[in-house]
């Protein structure tokens, strides 16, 4: 989900916190992966459509207390595995996410269908991330190094 408005600077710990404490998302053994962050974008992570919906409306009630606009527009929505999470309708300020088959993150593509990655534009990514040596992975010959 691609969603802080570019006019918005701010400090997205509070979000990050709120996400963890809402109790969805993602996690390794007690480590809350629920959600990655790079400057304006944000990448929500569920295991159900109950719990990324739960995770957009907490993004969604963060905006509205710093008033800030996450773009439903610049959003979208993959689902990996054999699930029924296709078939869910997701929501964000009142507007529908597309769902997609593929979405790009930091220049990596991940694919529903497959479950493959694409790190082919990753390199193109790690140059456009300025200012941030080492905060993209190097690839070459299709094997990332950091």
């Amino acid at each position: 989900m691609s969603s802080i408005d570019d006019d918005d600077a701010i400090y997205v710990d509070d979000l990050i916190s709120s996400l963890r404490q809402c109790g969805y998302g993602v996690y390794i053994g007690n480590l809350f992966v629920g959600c990655v962050v790079y400057a304006d974008d944000i990448v929500l992570l569920s295991v159900s459509c109950f719990g990324l919906q739960k995770l957009m409306d907490v993004c969604e009630t963060y905006s509205g207390l710093w008033h800030i606009k996450f773009s439903p527009a610049k959003s979208q929505v993959v689902c990996f595995g054999s699930g029924n999470n296709q078939f869910c309708d997701y929501y964000l300020n009142g507007c529908a996410v597309a769902m997609v088959d593929k979405v790009k993150y930091l220049g990596v593509y991940f694919e529903r269908k497959s479950g493959q990655c694409d790190i082919g534009d990753a390199e193109n990514a790690r140059h456009e991330i300025a200012g941030h040596e080492n905060a993209a992975p190097d690839c070459k010959g299709g094997k990332c190094e950091t």
